[in-house]
């Protein structure tokens, strides 16, 4: 789930990539910190161990 700022969250669309951050200034030397807060609606399921998995691809000009 995407949080526009100050916003509802709103879903992605399936297949669709969402920007997160975009940056035009230099990086820092060590690099920059970054942090991007996700919320997801669990559907009823039997109880086991779940897990998921975030992917991000980083690109530059």
């Amino acid at each position: 789930m995407e949080q526009i700022p100050g916003g509802p969250f709103v879903p992605p669309a399936l297949g669709t990539p969402v920007e997160v951050f975009r940056k035009t200034a230099l990086s820092a030397a060590d690099g920059d910190d970054f942090s991007h807060e996700y919320r997801i609606t669990i559907p009823f399921v039997r109880p086991d161990t779940y897990s998921g998995t975030i992917n991000y691809v980083v690109t530059t000009l």
